[in-house]
C-alpha cells in the first residue's frame, strides 16, 4: 500500500516563522534592555527561533530546489529573496549608528563597511563597543548559514536523494560529528577562530541533513508524525521540563549550549525538530501575501540599538517602538 502523497504548501511555516521571528526578538530584548523575566515565562525557553528558522529552510529549499529550472536559477532567486533587505538592513543600522554614535574614519571605516556587508558581521571593532548593545546587528548571523545551506543543497541533495538510508545515517553521523568535536576541544580554539567556525554551515549541518532526510521521505514521516503529534508535543515539554527545574542536563550529548555552538545536538532538540514540522502539517493554516517574519528578523536589533543609545527607560514603550518599527519596515 502506497503512503500518501504529502502536500508540501498545505502547512502553517508561515506562522512558525512569525513564532521564530518574536522568540528570537523577545530574547535579545530582555538581555539587552535588562528585562528580568524568569525562563519559565520566556517564549524562547518553548520555542527556539533559531532552530525553527533552520528546520523550516532545511524541510522548503530542497522543495525549491526540485522545482527550479537548474540550479543558477534557483540560487539567483533565494538571493534575490534574502540580500537587497538585508543591505536595507545595514544601510539602515549605518544611518543611525553614524547620527546617534560616531562617524568613522580611514581604516575605521573601511573595516565597518567590509565586515558588516560581508559574513564577517560576527567581527566588531573596539569604536563600536560603546554604541547601543556593542554590535550593529549580531541577529544576522544565522542568514550566511542559511546561503551556505543553499550551496549544500545543491552540491550534495541531488547526489544523496534517492540513495538508501545507510548513506544517510553516515551523512548525519559526520554531520553530528562536525558539532561535537569541536565543542570537545573548544578550550583549546582561539576566540576568533571559534567565532567564525561559528558563522558555518557546520556547527548546524546536523540540523539541516536530518530534516532533509524527512523532507526526501516526507510520504512516510509526515503522515506518522501528525498521527503522534500529541504524544511528541508532551514528550517535548516533557523533557522541557526536566531541563528546566534541573541542573543535571540528562538529555544532552554534547553539554550545555554556548555562545559558540548555538543549537547542541540533544535528545530535546531531536524531539523539537520533529514537533516543529509535526506541527506546520497538523495545524494547516491558509499562507500569507507577505512574509512578515523576515523583517522583524532583520530590523528588530537596529531598533534595540537605538532604545539602548537613546537610553529609554520605559520598557513597554521600548517594546513597543521595537516592534512596530520593524514591522513598519516591512511595509
Amino acid at each position: 500500500m502506497e503512503s500518501e502523497k504529502t502536500v508540501i504548501g498545505n502547512n502553517s511555516f508561515d506562522i512558525l516563522r512569525i513564532v521564530a521571528a518574536l522568540s528570537v526578538l523577545v530574547l535579545h530584548f530582555n538581555g539587552n534592555m535588562s528585562v528580568n523575566i524568569p525562563s519559565i515565562l520566556s517564549p524562547y525557553t518553548y520555542f527556539n527561533g533559531v532552530t525553527i528558522f533552520f528546520v523550516i529552510s532545511g524541510f522548503l529549499i530542497p522543495y525549491s530546489f526540485e522545482r527550479s529550472e537548474n540550479t543558477k536559477r534557483f540560487l539567483k532567486k533565494r538571493i534575490m529573496r534574502i540580500y537587497p533587505a538585508l543591505w536595507i538592513s545595514v544601510i539602515i543600522s549605518t544611518m543611525f549608528i553614524f547620527t546617534l554614535y560616531e562617524v568613522p574614519s580611514g581604516k575605521n571605516a573601511i573595516v565597518y563597511f567590509i565586515t558588516q556587508f560581508t559574513f564577517l558581521r560576527f567581527y566588531t571593532m573596539d569604536w563600536l563597543r560603546g554604541y547601543g548593545v556593542g554590535c550593529p546587528n549580531g541577529a544576522l548571523w544565522t542568514i550566511f548559514v542559511e546561503i551556505q545551506y543553499y550551496l549544500f543543497v545543491c552540491i550534495f541533495y541531488p547526489k544523496i536523494k534517492n540513495k538508501k538510508n545507510i548513506y544517510w545515517i553516515i551523512t548525519f553521523v559526520i554531520s553530528c560529528s562536525l558539532n561535537i568535536i569541536p565543542y570537545m576541544f573548544r578550550k583549546y580554539i582561539p576566540d576568533n577562530l571559534g567565532k567564525l567556525y561559528g558563522q558555518t554551515i557546520f556547527p548546524y549541518l546536523w540540523i539541516f541533513v536530518m530534516v532533509m532526510f524527512i523532507y526526501n521521505n516526507r510520504d512516510k514521516i509526515i503522515p506518522a508524525i501528525v498521527k503522534y503529534y500529541w504524544i511528541i508535543f508532551a514528550s517535548y515539554f516533557l523533557c522541557l521540563i526536566l531541563n528546566i527545574n534541573t541542573d543535571i542536563k540528562i538529555f544532552h550529548f554534547s553539554g550545555k549550549t554556548t555562545l559558540l555552538f548555538s543549537n547542541t545536538i540533544s535528545i530535546i532538540e531531536f524531539i523539537y525538530i520533529i514537533l516543529v514540522i509535526a506541527t506546520a502539517f497538523k495545524i494547516k493554516i491558509k499562507r500569507w501575501k507577505k512574509d512578515f517574519s523576515y523583517p522583524i528578523y532583520l530590523f528588530h536589533m537596529i531598533f534595540i540599538n537605538v532604545a539602548v543609545q537613546l537610553k529609554i527607560e520605559n520598557i513597554i514603550f521600548a517594546f513597543i517602538f521595537v516592534v512596530v518599527s520593524s514591522l513598519l519596515l516591512s511595509l
